[in-house]
């Protein structure tokens, strides 16, 4: 019983993530660019 209440949880944490990872996607792929940006700009200045 433990197993499908884990099971249950799973796939409505599934279900979420689905709904949102568009947005996530969106927003941790600009927050990556931004920062692989800050890092290059600022190693490039640096040499």
């Amino acid at each position: 019983k433990l197993c499908d209440a884990v099971t249950v949880n799973q796939r409505r944490a599934h279900r979420t993530l689905t709904l949102y990872s568009y947005q996530y996607r969106l927003f941790f792929g600009a927050l990556a660019t931004f920062v692989c940006n800050t890092f290059f700009k600022a190693r490039f200045t640096t040499k």
